[in-house]
């Protein structure tokens, strides 16, 4: 049996700002169209979300700082609740996010922004291991990465010492769940937008300026 009630969806997300997301594909698309294609990005995320089962909560987790908490304001036509990230890792952001979350919640199932394959299915079926006997699931995505990752109790190996935004990122964070004898569940493998080539898939995103 599930309880939908019991698990939070937690997306991790930047404010997008010129200059401060998408960068790598800056010296391609240029600031303006890097920025608009996070945006659009996060925005179809957020659309895809509003059609989780009833009682599974989405919350949106913004990297803003204190002057940019207006800016948020753009997102509450989702309802969805939103909160600060903290740390000076990435590591230390998302283990703050799920410690938050874990207080609240018996699952946590933690996504980023940019994935355009991501939505109901995906969260539903972290739900699903995570309420079978599985301690950690993670969504891999073809870069050695991962883009969802959902728990029922914190770990904070999992999130220390990790090679962040290098192809050694599942690989490194499997090698930490076997040593803490977690039980580990692997969704679909899914492809994130980080990369030039990336494009190539998803040119139906490109904002058209």
């Amino acid at each position: 049996m599930i309880n939908n009630d019991e698990s939070v969806i937690q997306v991790f997300a930047r404010v997008p700002q010129e200059g401060k997301v998408k960068t790598r594909l800056i010296p391609v698309l240029g600031t303006v169209v890097s920025t608009q294609l996070y945006r659009n990005l996060l925005t179809g995320l957020l659309e895809r979300l509003k059609h989780l089962p009833e009682g599974l909560q989405v919350e949106l987790w913004m990297d803003s700082s204190e002057a940019l908490v207006e800016e948020q304001m753009q997102w509450g036509e989702y309802a969805f609740p939103v909160f600060i990230q903290e740390g000076e890792s990435l590591g230390e952001r998302m283990l703050f996010s799920i410690r938050s979350g874990l207080q609240r919640y018996k699952q946590v199932i933690l996504v980023g922004s940019d994935l355009p394959e991501l939505g109901v299915q995906e969260c539903v079926e972290a739900v699903r291991l995570l309420s079978n006997w599985h301690d950690l699931v993670l969504g891999p995505t073809f870069d050695g990465g991962y883009g969802l990752i959902g728990v029922n109790s914190c770990h904070k190996e999992l999130f220390t010492n990790i090679n962040w935004s290098t192809e050694k990122v599942l690989s490194q964070t499997l090698i930490k769940a076997e040593q803490l004898r977690l039980s580990v569940a692997l969704l679909s493998c899914l492809y994130d937008i980080d990369q030039a080539e990336d494009l190539k898939r998803f040119q139906y995103l490109l904002p058209i300026i």
